[in-house]
């Protein structure tokens, strides 16, 4: 059983797309055939990532991260130039030596799948990133039986042939024993954290417009009462986190029984962003924490402003 009395601190970042070129990279990384030098906006956001691993090393406790999708991009519907590499191994390569220093001071991580458009079909490289982590807490998905039989070998469980081959009589003698089969990565991850509930995954709507984007997080934390209470019969959690828009937004203590926030990015503005017409807003840079204890909590969010902002009215004529 968990020991809620010890103080344990949860960490939320997401939606870094490393590989994007106004994306964060580790300065001088190797980009297959080259060395990165990153632009002014890179620079500005590695500087930001740095300061945020000295604020993670000075939390106290057991540290959990939680990488809330989007980790890479691998731009799955080849919408756009602006990407650094189409390898997937270089890719892989770039998101985890561009997260190594945050990696490296925490205890355990979760990696949560972002969107397909990003990641890759069934976020194939948030999962084959995740699997290279020794400190990743995995995904149980179901048991299946470790015992074949000739006939199932011979219709083609390749996958399947190292494991101890058993005649029928042993089979049906003696039950067959269960491998669980699981996953580095996860869709969703529910967890208590030093008695806090924590409901964290990639996806939510937002509003597009200054007095409706607020709003979502509103939306969260009723939909996260009805949902619990009435679908699931479960405990309301005290925490949902969500990523995906770039942008925060907080219900703050609206509701009694549950906070909801949508996190911020560590990435800026792609051509995407000037073809739906937000060309004037900017995504929102940093990241949540939360120390834990005894089912207590002390949420903090960490922003970092845009460097020197934006020179508007730069151009004369």
């Amino acid at each position: 059983m968990e020991d809620n009395t010890k103080i344990k601190s949860g960490i939320v970042m997401g939606d870094f797309h490393i590989n994007s070129t106004v994306a964060v990279i580790k300065p001088g990384i190797q980009v297959g055939e080259f060395i990165c030098h990153p632009n002014y906006t890179q620079r500005w956001l590695w500087e930001c990532l740095m300061d945020a691993r000295q604020k993670i090393v000075e939390l106290p406790g057991k540290k959990i991260l939680f990488l809330n999708g989007d980790a890479g991009e691998v731009d799955e519907r080849q919408r756009s130039y602006q990407v650094m590499t189409n390898n997937p191994a270089v890719i892989q390569t770039l998101i985890y030596e561009t997260l190594e220093p945050i990696l490296d001071v925490v205890d355990e991580v979760y990696v949560i799948r972002g969107t397909e458009a990003h990641t890759g079909k069934s976020g194939w490289i948030e999962e084959a990133f995740a699997n290279d982590l020794v400190h990743v807490v995995r995904c149980e998905d179901r048991s299946v039986s470790e015992d074949v039989t000739e006939e199932q070998e011979e219709f083609g469980a390749r996958i399947l042939k190292r494991l101890k081959k058993k005649s029928a009589k042993e089979i049906n003698e003696k039950p067959p024993e269960e491998k669980k089969i699981t996953y580095a990565s996860w869709h969703q991850v529910r967890i208590g954290v030093a008695g806090v509930k924590m409901d964290i995954c990639h996806h939510t709507s937002m509003g597009k417009l200054p007095w409706t984007a607020p709003n979502v997080a509103n939306k969260l934390a009723v939909l996260s009462i009805f949902d619990y209470t009435e679908h699931m019969k479960a405990e309301i959690p005290n925490l949902v986190f969500r990523s995906h828009n770039h942008m925060w937004a907080d219900s703050y203590d609206n509701y009694d029984v549950v906070r909801a926030v949508c996190m911020a990015a560590w990435t800026t503005a792609t051509e995407y962003v000037y073809r739906i017409g937000m060309e004037n807003r900017l995504a929102d840079i940093g990241f949540a924490y939360t120390i834990c204890e005894n089912g207590d909590y002390d949420l903090k969010k960490v922003k970092y402003p845009h460097k020197d902002s934006r020179r508007v009215w730069r151009l004369t004529a």
